[in-house]
């Protein structure tokens, strides 16, 4: 009888040709993401980037941050303690006020200085003391808005009327009053920055707008140690508002040079 060999069966680990069976199987392992989409990815933050460039290149530039941080905040405050203002509290902050606008006078020629002109304007004409004399005074107004603004967040408006205004032109002064010098009361301008898709990295580099920021979060962190059950002279209103305010925009200056665009 004759003798049938079987068939040996052998195993291999390579991977067998199947043509286009692909289709058939539809891919099913192919977890990899599409490169259109990464590259669509990458032209959207480029075209952001582009962008944000064109927009900080609009907005005026200065030549040095540190210069441009108002110090004399911390001094008008300091003084406006010295003369007793947890005593007398209108007096004082009457008193501070011409003394803020006194020196505000003398920072904005400082911060005008500190402006970078720009290669297209090889002439400046801005008539320098119009231009000072006219950020006062519109500083001055906008302490209005600002007021019904304070009134809005929870102020009281009928016991501490008067503290409450004297509140709204200290922070009408320190907050409005760069703005304007640095914009040149150019308000299209300074709409580009509400434009700019990285605008919190376009405000800290600025020291004009981060000083101008830090008075606003300075002043809001102002009113947490009010309602505490201290009973201190600083907590009388609108004091921790004030100090927050004028704290706020000297820090906000100071970290400015620290971040780059």
């Amino acid at each position: 009888m004759a003798k049938v060999k079987a068939d040996k069966k052998s195993v291999t680990f390579e991977k067998e040709d199947v043509g286009n069976d692909s289709d058939a199987t539809g891919d099913i392992g192919d977890t990899s993401v599409p490169s259109s989409t990464n590259a669509k990815d990458s032209d959207t933050l480029k075209k952001e980037r582009e962008e944000d460039l064109v927009i900080q290149g609009q907005i005026p530039k200065l030549k040095y941050s540190l210069l441009t941080v108002p110090y004399h905040n911390l001094l008008v405050l300091g003084g406006m303690f010295y003369y007793g203002l947890t005593e007398d509290i209108n007096t004082v902050l009457f008193n501070g006020l011409i003394s803020l606008i006194s020196i505000e006078v003398i920072y904005n020629y400082v911060a005008y200085g500190n402006i970078k002109v720009t290669k297209k304007k090889k002439v400046d004409n801005t008539n320098v003391p119009l231009l000072i004399g006219g950020s006062i005074i519109t500083s001055i107004i906008l302490s209005i808005p600002l007021f019904v603004v304070i009134i809005i967040f929870g102020a009281p408006l009928t016991n501490y009327l008067q503290q409450t205004i004297l509140l709204s032109l200290h922070l009408s002064v320190i907050l409005f009053n760069p703005l304007l010098i640095s914009f040149k009361f150019d308000l299209n301008q300074f709409l580009l920055v509400f434009k700019a898709n990285k605008i919190y990295r376009l405000i800290f580099s600025h020291a004009v707008l981060s000083s101008s920021f830090g008075i606003i979060i300075g002043t809001w962190f102002g009113v947490v140690p009010i309602p505490l059950d201290w009973d201190r002279p600083w907590q009388q209103w609108p004091l921790t508002l004030l100090v927050g305010g004028y704290v706020g925009s000297i820090v906000g200056g100071l970290v400015s040079p620290l971040v780059t665009f």
